[in-house]
């Protein structure tokens, strides 16, 4: 007797605090940890210097700067439509505004779907905002004489 079996692959969504898979009627939820605290411990880093050293980070500009957005949606041949859908998005126009540098996602979620959507990750998604971050966290270490 010949069985076939329907392969099922699961559906995977991502929460700021959760990772959750559905395959089938199982729901699967794991904590996503934190590792905020063994970077920083790892970079030798004390709290008071890592808040003083975001302190000299403000610099509402960041999200000003270009991004790569459009270049990988355009690559993998997705409409703003079907990316807001797949993103659960309402309105296809805050998809257009992140990709103009007017907006940024308010839910780093969506930066992290956003890099699975696309195949690629979120240093490419936004790589002139990270070498801008980088450099002014190399000026804050040195104003601070951390290194």
């Amino acid at each position: 007797m010949n069985v076939k079996y329907k392969m099922q692959y699961p559906q995977i969504s991502l929460s700021p605090h959760f990772f959750y898979a559905k395959i089938g009627g199982m729901t699967i939820k794991k904590p996503i940890p934190n590792n905020l605290k063994y970077y920083r411990e790892k970079a030798g880093y004390k709290q008071a210097e890592v808040a003083a050293i975001l302190s000299l980070l403000k610099n509402d500009e960041y999200h000003k700067l270009p991004n790569n957005l459009k270049y990988f949606r355009e690559k993998q041949g997705l409409s703003l439509k079907e990316v807001a859908k797949k993103l659960g998005i309402a309105s296809p126009k805050t998809i257009e505004k992140w990709e103009n540098a007017e907006t940024v996602p308010r839910n780093p979620r969506h930066v992290f779907l956003l890099a699975q959507l696309y195949e690629t990750t979120t240093s490419k998604l936004y790589e002139q905002m990270e070498k801008a971050i980088t450099r002014d966290i190399t000026r804050a270490e040195k104003e601070l004489g951390l290194k």
